[in-house]
């Protein structure tokens, strides 16, 4: 009985459920019970059940056509007691997935060959291959970045198509997590990609989260090995820069570097880097490796520099500030034009005007109009603070309204966290100008009275108040005094750097307004830009060069070990769990009553 117990088991729920089985008793004893047909010979009919090849015996077509009912109501009790029972098939966990939830790994070394062609190939194809009739599409790269949820089928291959990998470093694994967030009901999670994270060492905990929420999770593995020589890393200055070249390799390698027109050979030990030094070219240019390999893109590294460029700066005194003077004198690329009022022009070619050591009595009327002109036009204007300065109608162009002169020592207060104002202690002032303070003004720096250095925006332009007279300050003897006056330039300017021109991809800019910049496949447009690609960017005022640079992405030949995610990734799907097929049974039912009816139909019964 125990074994009988057992047997009924492997198909049914329910077991006590075949007690409805016994419903068959009466059944069969009413069908047994009910009077037997009497065979009377009618005259009438005599020719008919005389007619060749007929016979009045009882043969075994006529016992079958006879017995049909009791066939149909015999399979019909069988198959509701059946029903009742809850039957059920043993299926694997994967076939009874309703949802798919596809990990496409588009990370840069996803672009390293792979049985004849890229590893980023090779799975979109077998991702178009495991498209469900819903799917979600989550792509990592230097964000993991969500392309579908729950799309058709048709959307989801439209989706997969367009794909392409990114030249970024990436977390797989913050890909897994933020699909644990997409995982609803039955879903089965498919992990296309090389493995390749330097951010983990395992994808164990991400992938235990995931079977918790319900899913099956499944790793296809595209990793393999590769020889790869790639720059690694790469210090752009203008007084030259350098480069380091690693070898993948187990064995020494010798390559050659071109950059311009100079071509160097070198030779690098099995897994060693080496370090590559050579004169900053002006403008854009290109460093590469001339030997090709297995990862393309670390043989290349786009540098931006500038082009021998030079800042304009027109400064208007009749006495020229000494300290002020000698700061501005001490930038790199700046370019000093002096005016001296009244011989002032009406329209002035600099990027930056400073106004210092004036004398107001010599000061056009029409030269301050000029110079609210020159702001509006999206130039810059220095204002630097004077005893005597307000005797000229300078207010409309500060944005604030003067009170009077303060003569006593004040202490200055300023901005923590602004570049301008950072590491910089700018002391106390023995004299300086109250004003009043105004929404527009952004405030460096103030006293007790009110703000003493500041900025607005007037129109497309700037004005740029420094309202430390350093006649009454000992600012102008420390030593960040000309820092203070170089970071003023070049923030006014919007100077970058020859090492800001040049950065690792995976940045974005974010712009208040919608830009437009030509990157290497294309022109894009809007506040916020990705650096997804390696090469220029043409942004509005400077060419930026985006680089992979990453040591760990280029190390695309290190074997990557998922044993352990493999074995329970088959134990997962494997693993035999109960459908219960109680609607397909009664669907079955339906269909026996229909046909019932169907052949009591033709019969004449109905």
């Amino acid at each position: 009985m125990v074994a009988i117990g057992e047997l009924i088991g492997q198909f049914f729920l329910n077991s006590t459920g075949l007690y409805a089985l016994l419903a068959l008793i009466p059944f069969l004893l009413l069908y047994l019970m009910r009077p037997t047909p009497k065979k009377r010979i009618l005259p009438a009919l005599m020719f008919f059940i005389k007619e060749q090849g007929m016979t009045n015996k009882n043969s075994f077509l006529q016992t079958l056509i006879r017995n049909v009912l009791f066939f149909f109501h015999l399979l019909l009790i069988l198959i509701l007691a059946f029903a009742i029972a809850q039957p059920f098939i043993n299926l694997s966990k994967e076939a009874l997935t309703t949802r798919t939830v596809l990990i496409l790994d588009s990370t840069a070394s996803m672009q390293a060959d792979f049985e004849g062609g890229s590893r980023f190939k090779a799975v979109k194809e077998e991702a178009l291959k495991r498209v469900g009739v819903r799917t979600t599409i989550i792509v990592s790269s230097d964000i993991p970045e969500l392309m579908g949820d729950e799309v058709e089928a048709t959307e989801a291959e439209e989706l997969l198509l367009s794909l392409r990998p990114r030249d970024t470093e990436g977390s797989l694994n913050d890909a897994l997590i933020m699909a644990s967030d997409f995982v609803r009901g039955n879903a089965k999670v498919v992990v296309l990609s090389d493995f390749i994270d330097p951010t983990v060492d395992s994808f164990e905990g991400a992938r235990d989260l995931l079977t918790a929420s319900g899913a099956i999770v499944e790793f296809v593995s595209y990793n393999g090995f590769v020889e790869n020589v790639g720059i690694v890393d790469l210090v752009v200055e203008d007084s030259g820069s350098k480069a380091w070249i690693k070898n993948y390799a187990d064995i020494e390698k010798s390559v050659t570097l071109l950059i311009g027109d100079k071509e160097e050979s070198i030779t690098i030990q099995g897994k060693s880097t080496e370090l590559f030094s050579f004169t900053t070219p002006p403008g854009k240019s290109v460093l590469s490796i001339k030997e090709n390999d297995g990862f393309l893109i670390d043989n290349k590294a786009y540098i931006s520099s500038f082009e021998g460029e030079v800042f304009n700066v027109g400064v208007i005194t009749n006495d020229p500030p000494l300290y002020i003077n000698t700061a501005l004198s001490l930038i790199p690329r700046v370019n000093l034009t002096y005016y001296t009022p009244p011989k002032v022009p009406r329209k002035f070619d600099e990027d930056i005007l400073v106004l210092a050591g004036v004398d107001p009595e010599l000061v056009l009327p029409g030269t301050l109009k000029d110079l609210e002109l020159f702001v509006k036009e999206g130039k810059r204007l220095i204002i630097a603070a004077q005893p005597s300065l307000f005797e000229m109608d300078i207010e409309s162009l500060i944005g604030t309204s003067y009170i009077s002169l303060n003569e006593e020592a004040s202490s200055v207060t300023s901005v923590v966290d602004s570049e301008l104002t950072q590491d910089i202690i700018f002391g106390t002032v023995f004299g300086h100008f109250v004003l009043e303070d105004a929404d527009d003004l952004v405030e460096l720096a103030w006293t007790e009275s009110g703000p003493l250095i500041f900025e607005r925006n007037l129109e497309g332009g700037k004005v740029f108040w420094y309202g430390i007279m350093d006649e009454d300050s000992d600012f102008k003897t420390n030593l960040y005094y000309p820092i203070f006056w170089k970071r003023i330039i070049e923030h006014l300017v919007a100077y970058q750097t020859t090492d800001e021109l040049n950065v690792k991809t995976g940045v974005s800019y974010v712009f208040p307004e919608r830009v437009e910049v030509q990157s290497p496949s294309g022109a894009l447009i809007g506040q916020q830009i990705p650096l997804e690609e390696m090469g220029f960017y043409e942004f509005p005022e400077r060419a930026i060069a985006a680089n992979l640079l990453s040591s760990e992405e280029s190390d695309v030949g290190r074997a990557v070990s998922l044993s352990s995610e493999r074995s329970e990734k088959g134990d997962s799907i494997m693993q035999k769990v109960p459908k219960e097929v109680t609607d397909k049974f009664l669907l079955l039912a339906l269909i026996v009553f229909i046909v019932e009816l169907i052949y009591l139909k033709i019969r004449g019964d109905l």
